[in-house]
């Protein structure tokens, strides 16, 4: 399930780098004698206010962006402590004890904001009623426990065991009976039984996604904390595999949508591209002409599969397409780029020219294949062709000296 984080972060990642942000945030600054609760856009300075009355001897700066005090009052967001703030509130914590556990002010995410002193625990700057300072621990943005309850986003949920409330994976936890999900108990869920989740990831834009996510436990489909009643998948039957594949006696799905024509039964996963059942092998969902699925096997490189590399008993294929390999049997992987077999060499599955198979191999360097020049009785090679006399010696100097 590590990849499932993986293509979550990918998402988030490519989406944060795709669109183009302008980021609000606030901030306390201290300058000249002075304290200020100053705006910024991007890091730049957009306004400055400076905070009237304080005591700037006694003044503690606790959230960068949110919580300070003096010996006279708590400021939140640079506003002290007035007749109208509720008793409830952080403004009137033991300001001696009161710490920051966790805080999360910008403008483009949900704000979110634990504090505590030697009485309290505050969740968004409001206690949480019953929470033992103590003993209170954060699992994640929502979720949190101490000793004797389990809170979602500061809230008291009902008949959570404190004790045994631990997380799952996407954004699940569990306690000694049942799965949850937000704020919900997922209906006749058994936290005793098997746990399986299918990503469904939906891309929409550059700048917007939206994602499914259906998890199976206890006989049952859940899609987030929802029981689905009349769900396309047999709960009995349903398996998942990494990167959005999954499964049932009905039918193969990818990310969601059932791919017509994909036989269940002898449905095999190799990797996050290559698949097949009994009617061919598959790469990115298209079937590879002439491939062989009683013989498909993945080839490996440095003791681990490469996920590029197939052969059967006839050919052998590079990211799903068949290569110019003339003797399947004798093939052999020897480094990222390069490969071989009895009759001749191979760059990313075309043949390099003249090379020599019997005498090919790094050139000057036991790096496992990483560096890409390579060498046999006649020419030296980067990227599939030979380089040019003059530069030889230059590149082997190079090699020796940086000791390869």
């Amino acid at each position: 399930m590590k990849k499932l984080a993986a293509l979550l972060f990918t998402v988030l990642f490519s989406t944060a780098f795709t669109c183009k942000m302008v980021i609000h945030s606030e901030k306390y600054d201290l300058k000249n004698g002075k304290a200020y609760f100053n705006s910024y856009v991007n890091d730049g300075l957009e306004s400055e206010k400076q905070l009237k009355n304080v005591d700037i001897k006694s003044f503690k700066i606790l959230g960068e962006n949110d919580v300070a005090y003096d010996k006279n009052s708590v400021y939140l967001f640079g506003i002290p402590k007035n007749g109208k703030s509720s008793k409830d509130s952080i403004y009137f914590a033991d300001k001696e004890t009161l710490k920051v556990i966790y805080s999360r002010v910008v403008s483009y995410e949900p704000h979110v904001s634990y504090y505590k002193d030697k009485n309290n625990v505050y969740y968004n700057y409001t206690k949480i009623p019953d929470a033992d300072p103590e003993t209170f621990t954060l699992l994640n943005f929502s979720y949190s426990k101490d000793k004797n309850f389990v809170y979602y986003n500061g809230v008291k949920m009902q008949n959570a065991d404190a004790q045994s409330f631990a997380g799952l994976e996407n954004g699940y936890f569990k306690d000694k009976n049942f799965i949850y999900y937000g704020s919900k108990v997922l209906e006749n869920s058994d936290s005793n039984k098997e746990f399986k989740i299918a990503f469904i990831e939906k891309i929409h834009t550059s700048c917007d996604y939206d994602f499914d996510l259906y998890i199976s436990n206890n006989g049952n489909i859940y899609n987030f904390a929802e029981l689905t009643a009349n769900t396309k998948y047999d709960p009995a039957s349903f398996i998942t595999y990494d990167n959005g594949f999954s499964k049932d006696k009905n039918g193969v799905y990818y990310f969601g949508e059932k791919i017509e024509d994909r036989d269940p039964a002898s449905f095999k996963y190799f990797n996050y591209a290559y698949v097949s059942d009994k009617n061919g092998i598959y790469y990115n969902n298209k079937k590879i002409p002439e491939a062989d699925p009683k013989t498909f096997e993945l080839l490996k490189f440095d003791g681990e599969n490469d996920n590029r590399y197939g052969r059967d008993k006839k050919n052998v294929y590079f990211n799903g397409k068949k290569t110019d390999v003339s003797d399947p049997k004798s093939f052999e992987i020897i480094s990222f780029s390069y490969s071989k077999d009895k009759k001749n060499v191979y760059y990313e599955g075309t043949i390099v020219a003249d090379a020599d198979p019997a005498t090919f191999g790094e050139a000057w360097s036991k790096s496992k294949g990483y560096t890409g020049y390579f060498m046999d009785k006649k020419n030296v090679y980067s990227d599939g062709y030979i380089l040019k006399s003059e530069n030889v010696k230059d590149y082997e100097y190079r090699f020796k000296k940086w000791n390869y």
